[in-house]
């Protein structure tokens, strides 16, 4: 069955209560718009975690400061 929504004159639309239940969408997610040929994706965007940033980007010869950024992201820099 189809979901319709409707975009409002300040060009906002809600995403409907049973998509948001089955992708476990809450407020401040971060949404992905793609834009097809044929139409529009959208994505939840996951944000990575401190600790998966860190095990994608360490090398062994890197100087990289893991402490301070694990703390401008507690602050929300």
């Amino acid at each position: 069955m189809p979901i319709i929504t409707t975009i409002s004159s300040k060009n906002q639309t809600s995403v409907p209560s049973a998509i948001r239940k089955k992708f476990d969408l809450k407020p401040a997610d971060k949404l992905e718009w793609i834009v097809k040929d044929d139409g529009i994706i959208i994505k939840k965007i996951t944000p990575l975690s401190f600790e998966d940033m860190k095990g994608r980007y360490a090398t062994e010869e890197s100087s990289f400061n893991w402490i301070e950024l694990k703390k401008k992201i507690e602050r929300g820099e």
